[in-house]
């Protein structure tokens, strides 16, 4: 996974990061690592966002007292223009 990241393939960290959630669906450090690495990308597209907004959000539901994961989630939820989703992780904190 790091060196997809590193190379910045995109679809080929979500199809592999997806293919081992079928298999963990409990990794939070897949699920951060992946949505960190989009949220951080200086280009990235609608499915990107909305992709990286699931896994934090399936994170968040896991560990709802992980103040990382509700803070990236509402990150991302701002960057998407869902100000009234963003606000729901935030209220958890």
């Amino acid at each position: 996974m790091n060196r997809l990241i590193a190379d910045g393939n995109t679809l080929e960290v979500i199809k592999t990061s997806s293919s081992y959630l079928e298999d963990d669906i409990n990794d939070l450090k897949m699920m951060y690592t992946v949505g960190l690495y989009i949220s951080a990308k200086t280009h990235r597209n609608d499915n990107e966002l909305k992709t990286a907004s699931l896994l934090l959000k399936s994170a968040c539901e896991i560990n709802p007292n992980s103040l990382i994961y509700l803070e990236l989630l509402a990150s991302l939820y701002n960057e998407q223009g869902k100000q009234k989703k963003q606000k729901t992780p935030l209220r958890r904190l």
